[in-house]
């Protein structure tokens, strides 16, 4: 059972989610907390506007994600790419509402409208962003690899296991 916790940066966490039984997801859930393979889920309780792309069988979500459906001839991912972008988040959270707990409204989400360049042009903005992603992931893992180096040096400099040559100034 997926909540808006188990939703990330288009990804969904399927590991950390909660379970239900087969009996329970057979008999007690509707269809509306059933989605389907290539629906689009998207956070509308507590943390807001975070979307991902159901990619298995099985799953079931609680009343914090809602469903988006795309018709057969959309391109899923570019729906997703819009929906993370700066004009889609804004468009999204323009009307939230509560006061303790923010939420976005369902019959907002459904008439929210989002462009619809031609099907060529959808997946080459798909392309560009994807191959964006993979550039940032990667840059990404490198700053992490460098910033523990940075740390396990400092720590061998400051506890004395490793000397600065003489003649090397060290700058804070």
């Amino acid at each position: 059972m997926l909540t808006a916790f188990d939703i990330g940066a288009g990804e969904i966490r399927y590991d950390q989610a909660r379970h239900t039984s087969q009996d329970a997801f057979d008999s007690l859930l509707t269809e509306k907390s059933k989605p389907r393979v290539g629906d689009i889920l998207v956070t509308k309780d507590g943390t807001l506007g975070r979307v991902a792309i159901v990619d298995r069988e099985g799953v079931c979500i609680n009343q914090s994600v809602a469903v988006l459906r795309p018709q057969p001839t959309t391109d899923t991912e570019y729906v997703v790419q819009f929906l993370r972008s700066p004009a889609g988040q804004s468009a999204m959270l323009a009307e939230v509402g509560g006061s303790t707990i923010k939420h976005i409204y369902i019959t907002k989400l459904a008439d929210l409208l989002v462009p619809y360049p031609s099907t060529r042009e959808q997946a080459r903005i798909v392309e560009v962003l994807a191959g964006s992603e993979i550039e940032l992931l990667a840059e990404s893992r490198m700053l992490a690899k460098l910033c523990l180096l940075k740390s396990g040096l400092m720590t061998d400099l400051l506890t004395g296991r490793v000397r600065v040559p003489e003649g090397i100034m060290v700058a804070s």
